[in-house]
């Protein structure tokens, strides 16, 4: 009998806590890769997520499936564009100047973002002597 209720507390504290962890757990989101003319972009965090406030992230550049060091003038500037009637366009907060890390082709950077929505995400780097721009969008939240 003693058993028995081992066994039945056991499972009903287990099924809590995989009930609870569920609950609390934070969504992982797969980033988005962006690309253009051969060059694949893709902007990352621990969890995927973005949101309002600090965010730290990576930057990786690749061509062919293959990591590609684009040089050390990488820069990433996060913009809102205006919202009538009242609110005026924001920028995030210590964005710019992306720095190497030991591998060939990623970068990190960090930004905060004074509230959750839909930010422009605009990448600055120069290959081959060219200057390029791309910009996409993410969502942060709040």
């Amino acid at each position: 009998m003693k058993f028995k209720k081992l066994v039945l507390i056991s499972f009903a504290t287990l099924m809590i806590l995989s009930f609870t962890s569920l609950i609390y757990a934070k969504k992982v989101v797969e980033p988005t890769p962006h690309e253009e003319d051969g060059i694949t972009i893709t902007l990352y965090n621990s969890t995927g997520v973005f949101t309002k406030g600090n965010n730290d992230f990576e930057l990786e550049f690749k061509k062919d499936g293959k990591m590609l060091d684009v040089g050390n003038d990488v820069t990433v500037k996060f913009y809102m564009p205006p919202m009538p009637p009242s609110m005026p366009e924001m920028w995030g907060k210590g964005d710019s100047k992306l720095s190497k890390t030991s591998t060939s082709g990623l970068y990190k950077g960090s930004v905060s973002l004074p509230m959750g929505h839909t930010w422009q995400v605009i990448v600055k780097y120069t290959i081959d002597g060219k200057s390029r721009t791309l910009t996409f969008d993410i969502e942060a939240e709040e």
